[in-house]
């Protein structure tokens, strides 16, 4: 299966962006089934034991970019938390595609205003985090925090996701799990702004 590219994410900048993945296959993606509607490699695609696709490219435009239906956002995160229960698919996503959704998947937290997204997509998040790699849940955190520091989200309800997600993610850390915020000072500061939202 794949998703409505935006355009976002190029073929070329995925590989640049993600050193991990295998574009050869190895294990990381079948190749058997062609490129999706929108041409991306069949390498940029897994393939689910029910025998559908899922176009990692097309999956990273469609929920990063603000302007994207809700419905088939939260569709999008659902193929693909359905698919993750699938040992196999989810060992190769860890593998060799997990630092690839890290940005895709907290723009998606900041962007909508939307519970079900935000819900699949810290679950999402969650199960990428559960890999033997710990920078993968390191990168989610400083993402998320250099998002919470910025001004981009102060007045804004949809900072309450980023931070029920960046909260879940600390409670993982034993050591000094506060280390991957740079910026502490503007990261309190817009939390405390965000105290004066109305409920």
């Amino acid at each position: 299966m794949s998703f409505a590219d935006t355009g976002y994410l190029e073929e070329e900048e995925y590989l640049y962006l993600n050193p991990y993945t295998n574009p050869e296959g190895s294990g990381a993606s079948s190749s058997t089934f062609s490129s999706c509607s929108q041409g991306h490699r069949s390498s940029l695609s897994l393939e689910t034991s029910e025998g559908g696709i899922i176009c990692l490219v097309c999956f990273c435009n469609l929920i990063s970019n603000p302007t994207s239906p809700s419905v088939h956002v939260i569709y999008a995160l659902s193929q693909l938390s359905q698919a993750i229960s699938q040992p196999a698919f989810l060992r190769n996503l860890r593998t060799f595609h997990a630092h690839l959704l890290i940005s895709p998947l907290v723009q998606a937290l900041s962007s909508f205003d939307d519970e079900a997204i935000a819900q699949h997509t810290i679950d999402l998040v969650s199960d990428l985090c559960d890999s033997d790699d710990p920078s993968v849940c390191c990168d989610f955190v400083v993402r998320i925090a250099d998002r919470l520091s910025s001004a981009a989200l102060v007045w804004s309800r949809r900072q309450v996701y980023p931070l029920h997600c960046l909260g879940v993610l600390l409670n993982r850390q034993v050591d000094n799990p506060t280390s991957q915020i740079k910026n502490r000072r503007a990261f309190i500061a817009n939390l405390v702004t965000g105290l004066q939202l109305p409920r």
